[in-house]
This record gives structure tokens, sequence and C-alpha cells, in this order.
């Protein structure tokens, strides 16, 4: 009986509410000078936003209205509360910051292909600000969920290892890949809504699920098989599922039980991981579920 892994349809983007427009801006005008190439400016509705283009600041001073020719991206934010805590934070920001993180969060939207949530710009030129001051100091500080990001958001750590390279370029720091890994859980977080509550939760079913696999299992940190792949995109969208509350009904009862003859040490695996999802996250994984993950596993041995 041949077998094969259906692989988890991802779920539909959600429209974020962070506005990002390139070119077509009118009535902008300079609130701050940035740098040549970024300014802090008042929209038309007399909202804060972040406009990055080549000369843009050049000889530019407040009460100017931005040639529109040179927008490249404005970052206009529709949440009040992130607007106000950009504006807040805009002036205690260093130039280079806010340019290099214009620079990646564009990149980012054109790499990953998504928009993204709010509050991005604001979150990540504030990390960076840090980052940057611990990085000259010699501190380094790993990330605990390094091997968890590596591998389930995959996506994002890839781009995530390229922006390193633009901010170890315009700033003339060393960033290691440790840093990625930072960088790459600003894009999550962004990604599921921005809420930070949220990827943490995720995170953590993660983390305690890929901790039973890869010690019942033997599998590396570094694995890159396409069957390991398979699974941790699973893995994703079954913990994004039981953070959200959703539960995968159905199942084929007989189905299962001639699987767990065929592969045993898979399914004693998936029943520790059951294990600990219902007594560490309160929920109860269906035969469905239970079914899938031991197919994923089972293409691991």
């Amino acid at each position: 009986m041949s077998l094969r892994t259906q692989a988890t349809p991802p779920p539909r983007p959600k429209r974020a509410p962070v506005e990002q427009v390139c070119n077509g801006v009118r009535s902008v005008k300079v609130r701050r000078i940035l740098n040549n190439n970024v300014v802090a400016a008042v929209d038309a509705a007399g909202r804060d936003v972040i406009v990055v283009g080549k000369a843009i600041g050049f000889q530019g001073k407040p009460g100017d209205t931005i040639d529109e020719k040179r927008v490249e991206s404005v970052f206009r934010v529709r949440d009040d509360a992130v607007g106000n805590h950009l504006a807040s934070i805009v002036g205690t920001i260093p130039p280079e910051i806010l340019q290099v993180t214009a620079d990646i969060v564009t990149v980012a939207r054109r790499s990953l292909g998504r928009e993204f949530g709010d509050g991005i710009f604001a979150s990540l030129a504030d990390h960076l600000v840090y980052a940057v001051q611990r990085v000259r100091e010699g501190i380094s500080l790993a990330n605990p969920l390094a091997v968890e990001v590596r591998t389930i958001h995959r996506e994002e750590y890839l781009f995530a290892r390229s922006a390193v390279m633009i901010l170890n370029k315009q700033l003339g720091v060393t960033f290691t890949d440790d840093e990625a890994v930072n960088i790459a859980l600003h894009f999550v977080n962004a990604t599921v809504g921005g809420s930070s509550e949220k990827t943490a939760r995720l995170m953590a079913f993660l983390h305690d699920v890929l901790g039973v696999v890869r010690d019942e299992l033997g599998i590396a940190d570094d694995d890159d098989r396409h069957a390991y792949l398979r699974f941790a995109t699973h893995l994703r969208f079954l913990a994004q599922r039981v953070v959200d509350g959703e539960v995968e009904d159905g199942g084929d009862p007989k189905l299962h039980a001639f699987l767990v003859e065929q592969q045993p040490r898979a399914f004693a695996v998936v029943d520790q991981v059951a294990a600990v999802v219902a007594e560490r996250h309160g929920h109860v994984m269906t035969l469905q579920e239970r079914t899938y993950l031991g197919l994923h596993l089972s293409n691991l041995l």
C-alpha cells in the first residue's frame, strides 16, 4: 500500500493594516528631514508617514510639499495607536537605522510576496537600534527559538539572512545568522496579524512538538530533507489551527489502525506529541490530526 502525504493548503492571506504605496502620493508635506533619502511627513489627512526615495530629503525643509516623482515607498499606518508610537520614536532613531529599516521592509514585501501587519516599520527600527548597539559592544545573544524559526519559518529566515547582509553593508556592523532569527520573528509576528501574544503561543507549540520529534527520532537541527520540510510546513499549519481554536474533524479509524500497525514507531511519537499538546496547550488532537502527523513522521524514518 503506497501512502503519500498531502500538503496542507496555506491559509488565505488577510489584508494588512499597513498601507505601503509606491508613487501616486500627493499633498504630503515634510515634517522632518531624517536624511537625504528618508523623511518624516504628514499626508493630506494629517497622518504621520515615513516617505522613502532617492534624494527626497536633499535640501528640503519642514513644510515643503514632497515631489511625488521621487517617492519610492510610503509607510502609512492606519492604526492610530501604532501611528502615535511611530511618531514618538522617529525622532529618537538614527536616520541610518530608519533608512535601512525602510529598505528591508520594502525588499521583504517584494521578496516574500505579502503585506505585513501594523507596526512592522516601528518595531523593526526600534529593535535594530539596540541590536546595533549590542553588536558594536561585542554582546551576542542567542535566540532560544532559533531551531524553530529556521525549521518552521524557513522562508522568513532565509529572507532575514539577506537582511543581515544589507545591515552589515549599510551600517558597517558584523551581525551573524543569530540576528537573522530575530529579524525573521519580526516578520512572522507581522504576518500573523501583529499579535506578539499569538506569535509566542505559536512558537511555544512548535518548540514543544519539535522537541519531542527531534528527541524520539534523532533528527538533527539542520535537517534539510524534503520530507522534513514538508513535515515542518504541516506542523506550522497545525499550530496555527490550534492557536486559532480551529478543529480539524474527520479521520478514518480503519486507515489510522492500519498505519499504526505498519508504522508503530512513528505513531508512538504521535501519542507522545498528543499528550504534550493536550497538557501544555489544552488541545485534544483529533483522529485526522494524529493520522496526518503520523504520515509525515513515517516519511522521516
